[in-house]
């Protein structure tokens, strides 16, 4: 699933929870930093949700940084209350937990889940190598 799918998916679920919560569109346009109730409706039809705007969500709805670009197993709700920490991902545990994410591992993450399968490939055989430098087992 890419960066896009990612954000439309938490973008369709935590307009959901408000809407099931009895919000109008607009009110929720402006709970989440938004323009408008037709900029909502524009993101929520697919127009591409930018770097900006999902920072936008996630600080205007309390959200950890980079929240919008994870995906995840358990989120947590609207209002809750959650540290500035990003979930653990596939890969890694997927107990819906929390771990710090610095900024600069939000940016490197956000990197590699927006770069091609080949540039993946390349940093993947990267880190094998260094696991192997240092004694590790391949995690194939």
């Amino acid at each position: 699933m890419d960066i896009a799918a990612i954000r439309l998916q938490h973008l369709q679920r935590l307009v959901s929870e408000q809407i099931g919560a009895g919000k109008s569109r607009t009110q929720i346009a402006l709970e989440f930093g938004l323009k408008s109730p037709s900029y909502l409706s524009q993101l929520l039809r697919g127009k591409l949700l930018g770097d900006k705007t999902a920072r936008k969500i996630e600080m205007s709805l309390n959200l950890p940084r980079g929240y919008m670009d994870q995906m995840v197993v358990g989120h947590p709700a609207v209002g809750e209350s959650v540290p500035p920490y990003g979930p653990i991902v596939n890969g890694h545990q997927t107990s819906g937990r929390w771990v710090p994410v610095t900024d600069e591992e939000a940016i490197v993450l956000t990197r590699y889940r927006t770069s091609s399968d080949v540039v993946r490939a390349m940093i993947n055989a990267a880190l094998q190598a260094a696991d192997q430098d240092r004694g590790k087992p391949s995690k194939e």
